[in-house]
């Protein structure tokens, strides 16, 4: 949305952006309103030993996920040392969870809407 709007920008580059960022809203909204058809569809139709599966595999998929932004070799290539225990900190550290959890809130919002998630996992 900030590119569209740069005055430093040229036009074309900004409609480009404007018009990639509502194609994407697009793909996005009707992802929502299928993943929700789908669930409302198929959920009652597993059985509960699935249902767990599935929300527990969700869940950690999300995490790891995330882990993928705290890839220990870019601290690593910063001249950093211990990279995989500052890693660790990074991940744990209270402003990384916050951070997290807000940004994953609108998808964590919808598998719970949709029943795929009982539960918001802790990222």
């Amino acid at each position: 949305m900030k590119m569209m709007n740069d005055a430093r920008l040229e036009p074309i580059v900004r409609e480009l952006n404007d018009v990639h960022h509502r194609d994407e809203s697009r793909h996005i909204a009707f992802g929502r309103l299928h993943l929700a058809e789908l669930a409302a569809h198929w959920l009652s139709e597993w059985s509960d030993e699935v249902r767990m599966r599935v929300q527990t595999w969700l869940a950690q998929y999300l995490k790891a996920s995330w882990a993928d932004f705290y890839n220990p070799s870019m601290y690593r290539d910063a001249g950093l040392p211990d990279a995989f225990k500052l890693r660790t900190a990074v991940m744990a550290h209270p402003a990384s969870a916050a951070l997290r959890t807000q940004a994953s809130a609108k998808l964590v919002r919808l598998f719970l809407d949709c029943g795929l998630l009982s539960e918001a996992p802790a990222l």
